[in-house]
């Protein structure tokens, strides 16, 4: 699979009891206080993980 790799983080903010992310390139999710506080374990988790993976290393070597 070919994914864009984004580099910018997006915004977090919440609204009437609800989370929404805005993400580059007009990405948008709402989500429920839970959702998001699971999510944001997984992505922590997540980059944790990828950070260790030697491709990351590499990526961060190039200008």
């Amino acid at each position: 699979m070919s994914y864009k790799t984004e580099s910018r983080a997006g915004k977090a903010q919440a609204e009437k009891g609800i989370v929404i992310i805005d993400g580059p390139d007009s990405v948008a999710l709402s989500m429920t206080p839970r959702a998001a506080a699971k999510m944001g374990k997984r992505m922590i988790d997540a980059a944790g993980k990828a950070d260790l993976q030697p491709e990351a290393k590499e990526k961060r070597r190039r200008p």
